[in-house]
């Protein structure tokens, strides 16, 4: 009740007993207008902002305001005491003008990112607006450090890990909406899980896509420079790294070379990672000193592991219609191939991300026999742009790739659930298949099917023999089934 009744006080007249008012910085102005040579005017230098307040609240929030409250000499009582005074008899005395607690903000722009940390002050609360508000602020605000480590704590939270934000559509539009400050704060904190650094990276090249043209090359470089490169998967640094050295080597000053590393610099982590024993000890100890790469890329530091012992589930599904429309104009022997949609996730629903690699499920089937097949296949990650993505498609096409642990079911129509097969970091092969070719039992293709006759009565025949040799595996006229993401045992380079 009590915190209740302080929340309701923000920016109310009842019982404020002092004014907050916001001023530009000199310095900041002086700054801006030293190539003029008229000084600040005293409009530049003057309030842009204020609101009533509690100075019994704001002391408690921030040791900067505390300080600030030196009240006039002439008494030692508090303003609000003061302000309640009654006049003497036969006086008329004018109210006595609140006591004021100046707040420096660099531009009029940062007012309301100040409101909102003087409301977080009352309430302990950051609306959804005010978090990106708040890692806005100018890092002088003394008075608002706790706001800015509550805004990261909140957008930690709300994000979660990299594969939440990757395969969860909702988020991963809000992330490529973030502002760089907003990012910066998944990016350099230990409670930003994942399953590997290497879907850190992917997020942030993902981030890239939709930011690179707003935001300045210092700004970049401090984005790349919080990835803990030396954790990422041996796939991501014998393959992926490589290729963004590359790009960055031939186009650095271009989308296409957005991820700052020099090709000698990506060749110590390519050995580092497929080192093992004594040489991956002398590697380290040869590692670049420092001031040759950021700190971070060498950091061992682990992020929070977002999987759960007994993984993450997502759900599959695949319709009737997308079955007939490509199994039901296959001719006799001729395969076809359909990918499942993984629920929630972005991009058409068609890939699941892990360890930095989208994934797809797909079903495969050979018209006229009566078993169908289950594969995973790895696709190339979304981490490069224009002239990069040939350096990208170069050095990954069929090469090996370490496929996370998984397991897919499907369910049938009698309620059963079959564990179709599982994946313990075996090795699969970029833009090629893994799977079983005979694992789906299919019922048998309807006699009446097989007498159709001509082109028409071909389609016709697979579209019929879909319904009748799949009737087993759809329900409500769709396939169901789910794909589970289990923790890794190859916990990177690191490790």
């Amino acid at each position: 009740h009590l915190i209740k009744r302080i929340s309701e006080l923000f920016e109310k007249q009842q019982d404020a007993d002092c004014r907050i008012v916001f001023v530009l910085d000199r310095t900041a102005i002086a700054e801006a207008g030293s190539s003029q040579s008229s000084p600040p005017t005293s409009a530049e230098c003057a309030g842009v902002g204020s609101l009533l307040a509690h100075s019994w609240v704001l002391r408690y929030a921030s040791d900067d305001f505390a300080t600030k409250m030196v009240w006039e000499a002439r008494s030692t009582e508090p303003p609000a005491k003061r302000q309640r005074a009654e006049p003497t008899a036969g006086t008329s005395a004018a109210p006595q003008p609140l006591p004021e607690l100046r707040v420096t903000v660099s531009t009029a722009d940062d007012v309301p990112c100040a409101i909102a940390a003087i409301k977080f002050a009352y309430t302990g609360l950051l609306e959804a607006r005010s978090i990106t508000e708040a890692l806005q602020n100018h890092p002088d605000f003394a008075a608002f450090t706790d706001l800015r480590a509550e805004a990261k704590r909140q957008l930690v939270a709300h994000f979660g890990d990299a594969l939440s934000v990757l395969n969860n559509e909702q988020l991963y539009f809000q992330m490529r909406a973030l502002p760089a400050l907003g990012l910066e704060a998944l990016l350099e904190s230990d409670d930003f899980g994942t399953d590997s650094e290497s879907s850190v990276l992917a997020l942030l090249a993902a981030w890239m896509a939709a930011k690179y043209d707003s935001t300045d090359a210092e700004m970049r470089q401090r984005l790349c420079n919080l990835i803990r490169l030396v954790q990422c998967s041996q796939t991501y640094l014998s393959l992926v790294v490589p290729a963004l050295a590359l790009a960055h080597h031939d186009h650095r000053d271009s989308q296409a070379g957005w991820f700052p590393i020099e090709p000698a610099q990506a060749n110590w982590f390519t050995l580092y990672a497929n080192a093992s024993g004594a040489m991956k000890e002398a590697l380290w100890k040869h590692r670049p000193q420092s001031g040759g790469v950021p700190d971070a890329w060498l950091s061992q530091q682990p992020r929070r592991q977002c999987l759960p012992k007994d993984g993450r589930v997502y759900k599959l599904s695949c319709s009737r219609d997308e079955l007939a429309a490509v199994f039901g104009g296959l001719e006799r022997e001729q395969r076809g191939w359909v990918g499942m949609r993984v629920k929630g996730t972005p991009i058409m629903e068609r890939s699941l991300h892990a360890m930095g690699v989208p994934w797809r499920v797909l079903i495969s089937h050979i018209q006229g026999k009566g078993t169908a097949g289950l594969y995973v296949k790895p696709m190339m990650p979304s981490v490069a742009f224009g002239e990069g993505i040939a350096h990208l498609e170069k050095l990954m096409a069929g090469k090996p790739a370490l496929m996370p642990q998984m397991c897919v079911t499907l369910q049938r129509v009698n309620g059963l659930r079959r564990q179709i097969f599982s994946i313990d970091n075996k090795l699969g092969s970029f833009g090629r298949t893994r799977g079983h070719s005979s694992m789906l039992v299919l019922a048998p293709e309807p006699a009446e099917a097989q007498a159709l006759q001509g082109q028409q009565g071909q389609r016709a025949r697979g579209e019929a023999a879909v319904e009748a040799q799949w009737v087993g595996y759809l329900a409500d006229g769709n396939i169901h089934g789910t794909i589970t993401l289990l923790p890794s045992s190859a916990q990177g380079a690191a490790a």
